[in-house]
């Protein structure tokens, strides 16, 4: 599991997550599954104040993430996010001090979120930064 902590891995969450410790994780941030027709659930997609937006397709508010990553954890515990998309979760996590672990299949998305996790790691320079990348 320690392979996979505080870093987004290119590769897919079908194959990847069997490798994870289950009792071992915390939280799981996911999409909606694709093909589900739940337009109620379009106030996760609005975005309207990123400055990132249409980096990804189901980019969700930061607040938002912040908001549930507090609910349902404690700092220094494991968020997992399968979709890791352009890397929101991995942020608010690291706003949170909670670590997390993130697959993308897309590289165009893991560079992204590369870049924002160094820049609020930059934002944030009193504190160590603890991710990584393959």
């Amino acid at each position: 599991m320690d392979n996979y902590l505080n870093k987004i891995t290119l590769g897919d969450a079908l194959s990847l997550i069997p490798q994870l410790e289950a009792d071992s994780l915390h939280c799981c941030i996911s999409d909606i599954p694709y093909g589900i027709g739940l337009d109620d659930w379009d106030v996760l997609h609005s975005n309207t104040n990123s400055a990132l937006l249409g980096q990804s397709p189901a980019q969700k508010p930061l607040s938002i993430l912040q908001f549930l990553i507090k609910l349902s954890t404690r700092e220094r515990q494991i968020v997992l996010d399968p979709f890791a998309g352009s890397g929101s979760t991995a942020v608010a996590c690291q706003s949170l001090n909670r670590q997390f672990i993130g697959f993308e299949i897309n590289p165009d998305y893991v560079q992204i979120a590369k870049s924002r996790l160094s820049a609020t790691a930059d934002d944030n320079s009193s504190s160590p930064a603890q991710f990584s990348f393959f």
